[in-house]
């Protein structure tokens, strides 16, 4: 599944119901993303606790871990940056 839309009502409603009728069952959350926004750390550490704080976070080249994941993998070319432009529609 992918773990940045688990926080969304219908997903974690039905992961709530596996996980408790299987006490065995591991739960592994994968996302494309090192969190849910670039802009919105309260949503990044609901997820984060959502998986019960089990994040494998970043580390640079140096082994320090990386505090903002997102600009560090653009950065090093990993993500794309985002070329963000508004623009009105013309209506005939």
């Amino acid at each position: 599944m992918r773990a940045h839309k688990s926080l969304a009502t219908t997903y974690s409603e039905s992961i709530n119901y596996l996980t408790k009728a299987n006490v065995d069952q591991q739960l592994i959350g994968l996302t494309a993303t090192p969190g849910r926004t670039a802009d919105d750390d309260i949503e990044n550490k609901m997820l984060a606790n959502f998986f019960r704080s089990n994040k494998i976070t970043l580390t640079d080249e140096f082994g320090i871990e990386v505090e903002n994941p997102i600009k560090y993998l653009q950065d090093i070319e990993i993500l794309a940056k985002l070329n963000r432009r508004s623009f009105i529609p013309i209506l005939k």
